[in-house]
């Protein structure tokens, strides 16, 4: 794997499950260009294969042992606990913080069947006030 390298401008941040579903087409289009004997600038290159490195690690649920070797993320992320801590934190069942989740009281990311829950934002709800995010 090449190393992923800076592209000053706009970005955007690409989760591994989004990764996962569009690396198949960005791969094709890749090689469509290729045989097509066009030129591809590094930087695209690179990150069509990061994208693909982080979907396949998505599609296996197990990321990737190549991954170890990117650059930590500059934005701090949330801290998440898991549905039955909350529940232990808000005096709640985890059914109760499950719909908290659905219906958007708490945030959250649901992977598969399992909920995460944003720590911030069970201590907000504990407290009486709004999460940050």
């Amino acid at each position: 794997m090449t190393s992923p390298v800076f592209i000053p401008g706009p970005g955007v941040w690409i989760p591994a499950s989004v990764a996962a579903r569009i690396r198949h087409g960005l791969n094709r289009e890749r090689q469509a260009a290729i045989r097509n004997q066009e030129r591809i600038p590094d930087e695209v290159l690179a990150t069509i294969e990061l994208i693909d490195t982080v979907g396949a690690g998505w599609d296996d649920k197990q990321l990737s042992p190549d991954l170890s070797s990117l650059p930590s993320s500059p934005f701090e992320l949330a801290k998440s606990i898991s549905v039955q801590t909350a529940a232990d934190i808000l005096d709640r069942t985890p059914q109760a913080v499950t719909g908290l989740l659905a219906r958007g009281s708490l945030h959250g990311e649901k992977t598969g069947r399992t909920w995460r829950v944003c720590a911030e934002s069970v201590a907000a709800r504990k407290s009486g006030t709004q999460c940050q995010h």
